[in-house]
């Protein structure tokens, strides 16, 4: 759960991008793949916006579209916290990147690095 102190270790940067969590099934519900939007995204992790809550802990594979092209990033990342949205009956889920086999993190940390560039 959230506890509200600040312990990030990356930059965050405000940023609207639409990445997918793939929820694998459990007994009683079907796997599915959610759309969120993230709040804010640093080179090893991201803030999003889910319509669901997921539990802390979990590693999740994800994927990212890239700003102004068809590519997606494939990610592997865990959730360290969740609580309720200010808004839409959501919940703000904060997510941990890894360096995982197959994964496209050195392509997002160049799109974050990018992004930093941009807002100076």
């Amino acid at each position: 759960m959230y506890d509200g102190a600040n312990q990030r270790r990356y930059e965050r940067l405000n940023a609207d991008l639409a990445v997918y969590i793939e929820v694998a099934a459990t007994a009683g519900e079907e796997g599915t793949i959610l759309r969120t939007e993230t709040i804010d995204v640093s080179s090893r992790g991201f803030r999003v916006w889910c319509p669901k809550d997921l539990p802390v802990d979990s590693i999740l594979q994800l994927a990212a579209e890239m700003p102004g092209s068809d590519e997606v990033l494939v990610l592997a990342g865990q959730i360290r916290w969740t609580r309720p949205a200010d808004y839409n009956d959501g919940h703000w889920i904060g997510f941990e990147l890894f360096n995982a086999t197959d994964s496209d993190i050195e392509k997002w940390e160049t799109l974050v690095g990018e992004l930093q560039r941009q807002a100076g």
